[in-house]
Formats: C-alpha cells, structure tokens, sequence
C-alpha cells in the first residue's frame, strides 16, 4: 500500500484503509518516528529461551512475529492472544513450529497447569504476576517489556486529544513490586 500525499484527512482515511494483520506495521514503515528501548528484547528474549531448558509461553503473541523469530524453540511451548482478528494470524504462523495459541480474556487468568514453563515472556501484554508465578517452572525466568502510561502523550496533544485514562497506571515501581508480591525475584529493571 503506497503512501499518501496530502491532508491531514487523506492521510487518515489512508491509515483506517491499511491493512493490519498481527502486528505487522510494514504499511507505516518510514512514517514511524520511535526511541528504541537502551535493551533488545528479541535478544534476551533469545538468550532466556536458550538457557532455560524446556517449554516457553509468549503471553500476546499477536501474530507470534517475535516468538516465530526465537524458533527452534522446546515442545510444548505455546502462546496467548487476546485480541481475537490476532489468533487466525498467529495460528497460521506458529502452528508450523508445533506452538499452539490460546485466547485469553480479560480476567488475565492462564489456560495452563502450575509449573508449566521454563520462560514466560510478555513484552507488552497485560498479566497477572501471581498467574505467571503459577505457570513458570521453579529456576524459571520472567521477561516484559511494559510500556508506560505516559507513552503517546507527545502525540495525544499533537492531535488534539487527551488520554482517556489519567496516565500512571504502568508504571516501573508498581510493576516491580506487584511482581516480587506474586513470589518471583526481580534480576534486572530498568526504563528508557
């Protein structure tokens, strides 16, 4: 889909128009203007995965583009997605890797027995810390990539609009300390 020159208004009957599919933003690609993390999540994704020594759970694969790019990975790994238009995409791209998606709700809880997992991941889902406690193997390993509330506000007032939320509700010290709540030991933090 090639981009559009004009308006404000072509510009966005173009985007509402571009098809989306996982969460591939090839359309955007060139228009998108972002600070990368100071960390590579693909590549401690990777290493976690590679260290822990048995299945692996990606809460909200999306269309499992990051998962599918950590293959080989153990047997009986899986993933979620909550976000209903994701799950045929995801299941058309991990079936073949022998990974199963399941849908999830909004009660955050997780489709799975205790001690399931060597490595959960979710890089930008919601979770439940005491759910993802109650997943993971014991020696397991944890990995998110949350964003923060206040993330977009720069672009919100560009465009005029404002959050429907007042911003806060994620936030690196709360997530910390929910997570050593649920039992799991914090080895790195850190924000942008």
């Amino acid at each position: 889909m090639n981009h559009p020159p004009g308006s404000y208004d072509a510009l966005l009957a173009w985007a509402l128009a571009a098809p989306m599919s996982g969460w591939d933003f090839d359309p955007v690609a060139g228009r998108i203007l972002e600070k990368p993390p100071p960390w590579d999540y693909p590549a401690l994704a990777r290493t976690l995965v590679r260290a822990g020594g048995g299945p692996v759970l990606d809460l909200g694969t999306g269309g499992g583009e990051v998962l599918a790019g950590l293959a080989p990975l153990p047997d009986r790994s899986a993933a979620t997605e909550a976000w209903t238009p994701n799950l045929p995409v995801a299941r058309a791209r991990l079936a073949p890797l022998g990974i199963r998606v399941y849908p999830t709700g909004d009660d955050l809880a997780l489709p799975f027995p205790a001690n399931t997992f060597a490595v959960v991941l979710a890089r930008h889902e919601r979770y439940d810390p005491v759910e993802v406690r109650r997943v993971l193997r014991p020696g397991g390993a944890f990995l998110t990539q949350q964003v923060s509330s206040r993330d977009g506000l720069v672009l919100r007032a560009a465009l005029g609009t404002t959050p429907r939320q007042v911003p806060g509700g994620v936030e690196l010290g709360p997530l910390v300390q929910a997570v050593t709540d649920a039992g799991l030991v914090v080895a790195r933090q850190g924000g942008s």
